[in-house]
């Protein structure tokens, strides 16, 4: 009883929303909590993530291997053998250990806890996320305000650092206009932040108000919070992930045969469209002029540098990794090099190729090119592969939930998740890393209740492809 009891289902639940909570957070107490404990504080979930799987083996409650979990482990076995064969072979020294261990976490680590979420998950799990999130949308939207209102070396986007290591510098926008932060310490968490609170909006308004988990009020508030985040985010990329989302939701409401989900989705994105015009134009001009300039702007550069323009720049992340093919080691260079964590360290030295890796920002922007480099191209296209394979077997997995229920949640978070495993930086930026992985176990959760719904047992037998 005693070890039911320390081991139970709260127990688990309880560690798992810690661990998003730090992911949320995490930003604000590297920024204005204890700024000199930043790099510290960069880690802070990995050893709370240990303490969860401990607790899980130990209560034998870990999930049982399918065809992507057993892949993810056979892959972190190579990624582990491999960097060891890159630390020799490269002659790096001691410190590069730490470099290529917390790459494998970025590849590896997290893997088991999406499935760990999906296993352990319940309806009011569920509910209670959405609940939480919703909140944390309404707090963070006047701090994205005031943020958008400050400049850039302001203490609220800045943060408390006394060195210039310890600040956090803003990316900026059209007409020196700042890309808010919010909670976040980059413009990309705060991206996947935002898309994720639409996710959700959009995932409840789409259910019926009696199988909601959440009253109207804090609907409409959590709602109203993400479109102003939304439009005050200067992120192109943001808007593309909510569209991704609407057309998941469309397809998925098309393909179930789901009449109620195709109208609420016109209805909604129409909505929501005149509403978010009506706020950009009259509340926030200045930022839909600052958008409108970086749009026009990268509009004109991306013509010239890309052979289709704005479209070849949408797609570039899914084919320049072709081009590191042949320069690459048979054995990548080392794991985690091509990472933001190699940026943040002074000691590393980058090899004579690294000017290859440099995007727009000073760094190589696209996540599938960063297999490449730091597996090599044999592994690096298997874990390209196994990336698409979590796609498609995902996919295949919502929509048969969504036949089954009347759940729109599984098929509008796979929008989110889809978009991330496609194309973003999963492996470069911690942020991403944690919030694709997490969201793939709260996705595959939704969709596993959904098949439940209609008597279906837990991940494996009848909901799995």
């Amino acid at each position: 009883m005693q070890r039911r009891s320390l081991f139970g289902h709260t127990q688990i639940i309880n560690l798992i929303f810690v661990i998003y909570w730090l992911l949320i957070f995490e930003g604000a107490l590297r920024k204005w909590v204890a700024p000199q404990f930043e790099e510290v504080l960069f880690f802070i979930r990995v050893p709370l993530t240990l303490v969860l799987y401990a607790v899980v083996f130990a209560g034998r409650q870990w999930p049982k291997a399918n065809g992507p979990l057993l892949s993810a482990y056979l892959l972190a076995a190579a990624g582990a053998g491999l960097a060891c064969a890159q630390l020799v072979v490269g002659d790096y020294d001691f410190r590069y250990m730490l470099l290529a261990g917390y790459g494998w976490l970025n590849y590896f680590f997290y893997i088991p806890l999406a499935f760990i979420i999906a296993d352990r998950f319940s309806r009011d799990d569920v509910g209670r996320l959405v609940r939480h999130t919703l909140w944390i949308a309404v707090a963070a939207a006047p701090l994205v305000v005031a943020q958008y209102d400050k400049p850039a070396h302001a203490f609220i986007n800045q943060g408390f650092g006394v060195n210039d290591e310890q600040l956090f510098y803003n990316l900026g926008s059209g007409y020196g206009m700042v890309r808010p932060f919010g909670f976040f310490s980059s413009t990309l968490g705060q991206q996947m932040f935002v898309a994720s609170v639409m996710a959700l909006v959009l995932a409840l308004w789409l259910t019926p108000q009696k199988s909601r988990p959440v009253g109207g009020s804090l609907l409409l508030a959590g709602t109203l919070a993400g479109l102003v985040m939304l439009i005050l985010s200067q992120s192109r990329g943001l808007f593309f992930n909510v569209g991704a989302m609407l057309l998941a939701a469309f397809v998925g409401g098309w393909v179930a045969g789901k009449q109620r989900i195709l109208f609420r989705v016109v209805f909604l994105s129409a909505t929501a469209s005149c509403f978010g015009l009506v706020l950009w134009l009259f509340v926030f001009p200045e930022a839909f002029d600052a958008f409108s300039e970086r749009v026009f702007g990268a509009w004109g550069v991306e013509t010239y540098s890309f052979q289709f323009g704005i479209f070849g720049r949408a797609f570039y992340a899914l084919y320049s990794f072709v081009d590191y093919l042949t320069d690459t080691p048979l054995i990548g260079h080392l794991l985690g090099l091509g990472g933001n964590a190699a940026r943040q360290l002074s000691w590393v030295v980058l090899p004579q190729s690294a000017y290859h890796w440099m995007g727009p920002s000073g760094w190589g922007e696209e996540g599938w090119e960063r297999h490449i480099i730091e597996l090599g191209p044999l592994v690096g296209l298997v874990y390209i592969i196994f990336r698409l394979g979590l796609i498609v077997w995902l996919g295949r997995l919502v929509m048969r939930a969504t036949r089954r229920s009347n759940d729109p949640m599984p098929v509008v978070l796979f929008g989110y998740v889809g978009t991330a495993l496609l194309a973003l930086q999963i492996t470069g930026h911690g942020t991403v890393n944690g919030y694709t992985w997490m969201f793939f176990g709260f996705c595959l959760a939704a969709a596993r209740l959904g098949c439940d719904h209609a008597g279906a047992t837990p991940i494996h037998p009848r909901c799995v492809p």
